[in-house]
């Protein structure tokens, strides 16, 4: 899902304010799965916020930029046997869930050819998250379940995006990215 909003400030001023999920993933697998010592969920949920200045100059070219709030969950689940051997109705279990704020920035150019065609170009920088959480861990069906810290570092990739608009005529247009 996404969103994006603007206003204009004044005839060459714009701002924006966007929220979009760049990133994510999930997998479940059952907990009787072979699987089941690596992962019986893994799951990682992001969400960006990000508002944004742009300019408009006189020869149809415009220049954005703004700033990326990037929030990441994470959850990573699997199943244990500490006591060797592999018994479903008494295996264990660990679940980890972190999350944390990361910031980023990102750049862009709009040209307008004329009213029917445009082409853009957008930057947005690369992610440091340094996520904190706690991890869960119950060694046998009835055992107690322990808690402690969790800390992990996601390195989420910097991406960049071309596009291009095209109206054929008053009913239809065309746009690639």
């Amino acid at each position: 899902p996404f969103f994006h909003y603007a206003k204009r400030i004044d005839d060459r001023w714009i701002f924006g304010l966007s929220a979009t999920v760049p990133f994510g993933s999930k997998t479940n697998y059952n907990s009787d799965s072979i699987t089941r010592f690596t992962d019986t969920r893994s799951e990682m949920k992001t969400i960006d916020v990000g508002p944004s200045l742009a300019y408009k100059f006189d020869n149809g070219l415009s220049l954005g930029a703004g700033l990326d709030a990037l929030y990441v969950e994470t959850n990573l689940d699997f199943r244990i046997a500490p006591f060797g051997g592999s018994n479903i109705n008494t295996d264990g279990l660990v679940e980890n869930t972190t999350s944390n704020w990361g910031m980023g920035y990102h750049v862009g150019g709009l040209y307008e050819v004329d009213s029917c065609t445009r082409f853009g170009a957008q930057y947005h920088s690369k992610f440091d998250v340094k996520t904190k959480g706690q991890s869960l861990t119950q060694l046998a069906v009835g055992s107690p379940i322990t808690s402690q810290g969790l800390r992990t570092d996601f390195h989420l990739p910097d991406f960049a995006v071309l596009s291009v608009y095209h109206a054929f005529n008053e009913r239809w247009a065309g746009m690639a990215d």
